[in-house]
């Protein structure tokens, strides 16, 4: 909820700075991204090495580590680095555990993402 009322509150501003900045023109030229009916600032034209991008590496690790999580728990085997296949039937608490660390793992990357966002 939180994370939803950040965006609205950032895509307000962003929409007063720039109708602010076209009113008078004495602010900077932004450029403008359009994701998702938001409009965001994504950096100010010439300041080098002050990218403003979201990463969206983190979003895409979060994403495939929970699609890897929900693949595993309805196969009901998981692949566990170093020790190969860990099966649902014949051990079941260590099945568990490596699937809660899949979903986890997920969850903390997109909430990352969405930190930096």
């Amino acid at each position: 909820m939180v994370a939803i009322y950040n965006a609205y509150y950032n895509s307000y501003r962003v929409h007063q700075t720039l109708r602010h900045d076209a009113a008078d023109g004495s602010g900077p030229i932004r450029s403008r991204l359009e994701f998702g009916g938001i409009g965001r600032v994504v950096g100010t034209w010439g300041s080098e090495g002050d990218s403003m991008r979201p990463p969206y590496f983190f979003l895409i690790l979060g994403i495939t580590s929970i699609l890897a999580a929900v693949v595993f728990t309805c196969t009901g085997k998981v692949w566990v680095r170093f020790n190969g296949w860990v099966y649902r039937a014949k051990e079941p608490g260590w099945f568990w555990w490596d699937v809660a660390l899949y979903y986890l793992v997920g969850v903390w990357f997109v909430g990352y993402f969405l930190s930096k966002v």
